[in-house]
């Protein structure tokens, strides 16, 4: 898994602007975050498993008087 974040501030007026850009699975890595087994129709044991994300990514901007 690689997660990248990249940010910077810069002052305005009386202010401080941030920008805060998060990549998170930038390599869109598939993958199980966890799982359990339970019986299906038949009976049978079977895995069943939960994925992770995919490739996803958030922007946050914060403003500081």
């Amino acid at each position: 898994m690689l997660d990248l974040v990249a940010g910077g501030t810069h002052r305005v007026g009386g202010a401080h602007v941030g920008l805060t850009l998060r990549l998170n699975n930038a390599l869109d890595k598939r993958y199980e975050t966890s799982g359990y087994l339970d019986y299906d129709a038949v009976g049978d044991l079977v895995p069943h498993l939960v994925p992770a994300a995919g490739r996803n990514g958030s922007v946050q901007l914060s403003v500081v008087f």
